[in-house]
This record gives C-alpha cells, structure tokens and sequence, in this order.
C-alpha cells in the first residue's frame, strides 16, 4: 500500500541520517529508497558510503551492485555483484548476488549471462522467485520462448498470488 512504501521511504532516509557510519543501514535504506523509486541518487550515494564503511564485506557490495541495477547502470552494478561473490563466496545467500548478476545482465543486454547467472542462482535456491522474471526476460530475449514460459510457470506457482503488474 501507498502508506506503507511512504513509511518505508521516510525510514530508510533517517536510516541515512542517523547512519552514517552503519554500513548495514546505509545499504539497506539504499536498497529501499531505489527499489521504490523514491530517490535512487541518494540510494546509490548511501550504499556507496557503505562500502565505504565497511571495504571488506561482501554485503554492502551486494547492496550496491542491487542499487546500481535499480538506478540503470548495470555494468557497474554487475562489477560489484562480482567482487561480492568473490570476497564471500560460500554465502548461504549467495543465490540473491547471483540473481542480481542476472538482472544487471539482462540490462546490459548479455542475455546468455543472465541465463547463466539465474540458472546458478536456482542452483542454490531454486525457490526464490525474483530469479524466475530475469531467467524468462533473458529466453525471451534469446527467442527461447518455451523455456521463458516455463520459467514464468514456476514463479506462479512458487507465487500464486503474485500479481503480474508486481514483476515490473
């Protein structure tokens, strides 16, 4: 709801605030602020200051490489996912990198990555369904229509519910 992202954007910019120093906060009310489209500059600009912070962690390069995706540049984004994977590489959460990678990849328009990238990230979790729309953008994108509407048969039904206005 309309409240909530409001509420959602109000937090996480006195995250930023209040932050400064807090790699975790800076990273997260990043990812908050450009996934809602609320101010991605600022976003960017946090979730750098928290690599910043914290130069050798693996999450707040995740968060960036995320933001940097959201904000349009996915080379960028892309260079940092990477250097998140490779300072962390057994992370049990490794699987949302990945998908990252494959978002960022489908926006750069290397769709054989982004497959790459998604069918790794299923490898280590084959139930998270924000892979599945990057999986079937990049088959559709390589004229691999079958495998883009099977990918999209298991988001809906790990996601019944999911409206498809929610995949954009």
């Amino acid at each position: 709801p309309k409240e909530d992202g409001a509420r959602a954007v109000r937090l996480a910019r006195a995250a930023i605030d209040a932050g400064e120093e807090h790699a975790g906060a800076l990273s997260q009310a990043a990812f908050v602020l450009a996934s809602m489209g609320a101010d991605v500059e600022l976003g960017v600009a946090a979730a750098s200051r928290a690599v910043e912070v914290s130069p050798g962690s693996a999450a707040p390069l995740h968060q960036l490489g995320w933001t940097l995706t959201l904000a349009g540049d996915p080379e960028n984004a892309l260079a940092r996912l990477q250097a998140s994977l490779r300072l962390s590489p057994s992370d049990p959460i490794a699987y949302r990198t990945l998908t990252g990678c494959a978002a960022a990849s489908v926006l750069a328009g290397r769709f054989e990555d982004a497959v790459a990238f998604a069918r790794q990230a299923l490898r280590h979790n084959a139930r998270f369904g924000v892979t599945y729309p990057f999986l079937a953008a990049a088959h559709a994108q390589l004229g691999e229509g079958d495998q883009a509407r099977r990918a999209m048969a298991r988001l809906r039904a790990l996601e019944p519910t999911a409206p498809i206005s929610h995949l954009r």
